[in-house]
């Protein structure tokens, strides 16, 4: 009796899948997936939130800007003589507040350095969008540790296992 195999998705990632070196080409796979990532990081972390009548999810993020920003060498030792590779991106949530609607646009300011054993996060500044515009924009805070950088570094954690799907 012939042993029948089923045939692999067409849309799925190979079994050989390897994260990539080259910085555009790891990005754009990151940030299709982070709103996935992030929405998970949402699901563990929420409960106050969502105790409070507030349900909050990651639509979307944009594509990666590779512009750096200048930056003097104050506070970071730079790995292997390099500075940080430098990613601007945008996500949009949404909010549900009892029963409302509410659409926020953050930006982030995303710092990536190559290791010996695949990419790692330096760090991750983020900022709220403009919602008054009488009010000058917020400053960025760190938030490497806020839902989505911890939603990068699980990518990435993903990503270096070779386990990115």
């Amino acid at each position: 009796m012939p042993i029948l195999v089923a045939d692999e998705p067409k849309n799925s990632t190979p079994k050989n899948f390897t994260c990539p070196n080259n910085l555009p080409e790891l990005t754009a796979l990151l940030l299709k997936d982070l709103p996935a990532y992030s929405n998970r990081i949402i699901q563990r972390t929420q409960n106050l939130n969502q105790a409070a009548g507030i349900q909050n999810y990651i639509i979307t993020a944009s594509k990666a800007e590779f512009e750096p920003l200048t930056l003097p060498r104050l506070q970071y030792d730079h790995q292997n003589g390099q500075d940080p590779e430098q990613v601007f991106f945008t996500v949009l949530e949404r909010q549900y507040i009892q029963g409302k609607i509410v659409e926020i646009q953050t930006y982030h300011w995303l710092f990536l350095t190559q290791t010996n054993s695949g990419w790692r996060t330096v760090m991750l500044f983020s900022r709220l969008g403009n919602v008054d515009n009488n009010q000058p924009p917020a400053p960025p805070r760190e938030t490497t540790n806020g839902i989505i950088g911890r939603g990068v570094q699980l990518w990435l954690r993903d990503c270096r296992a070779n386990a990115v799907r």
